[in-house]
């Protein structure tokens, strides 16, 4: 609303010598004096059109979004599809599971047990997007990521997959993977 120039030339007017001396950037008074003074401008109709066009527009926004939080999709059920595979040495594997309704994929959890050391090679999708990593494989030893506030649409009878590379020569691996499903209730 205001230049940097304008505020600094309202406070060489009313902050005392004193107190610039005492606080550079003035009191908190001051700021709040000037803030109010500039809220009386607008109620008064007493700004530039550019200004009240902005303040318009902002104002639009601010109405947007409170509708877009109120419209916000109702949420049912929460399920979990589970994949938990036995890998044999030095063997891959693709698992998958069908999406039983229209969801959206919140949350998926991996876990590579103690022993894994690198050597079993993760990678999750769903139908022909792979979604973590978004590319290659992750190798992890004794850890369970989790992945977080998701929000992946999924259809009925999409396809979750898993796909889990043993690159150990000697030990099998067993590795978890799990997704937590939202039920979509309208929209």
């Amino acid at each position: 609303m205001a230049t940097l120039e304008e505020y600094q030339e309202y406070l060489k007017k009313h902050v005392s010598l004193l107190e610039q001396l005492g606080d550079a950037l003035t009191s908190t008074d001051d700021r709040l004096d000037y803030t109010v003074g500039l809220l009386n401008q607008i109620l008064a109709g007493g700004i530039p059109q550019e200004v009240a066009d902005r303040i318009k527009k902002l104002t639009e926004a601010v109405h947007y979004l409170a509708e877009a939080e109120r419209s916000k999709i109702a949420m049912g059920r929460i399920d979990e599809i589970n994949i938990r595979q036995t890998v044999a040495a030095a063997t891959g594997i693709r698992v998958e599971e069908s999406i039983p309704y229209d969801c959206y994929i919140v949350q998926i959890l991996r876990h590579w047990p103690p022993g894994c050391i690198a050597l079993v090679d993760v990678a999750v999708g769903l139908n022909t997007r792979q979604l973590f990593p978004m590319d290659g494989f992750v190798a992890l030893d004794s850890t369970t990521p989790i992945v977080r506030d998701l929000q992946i649409r999924a259809k009925i009878n999409d396809r979750l997959w898993v796909q889990i590379n043993n690159t150990d020569a000697v030990n099998p691996h067993t590795i978890t993977v799990t997704a937590t499903l939202t039920e979509v209730l309208n929209g």
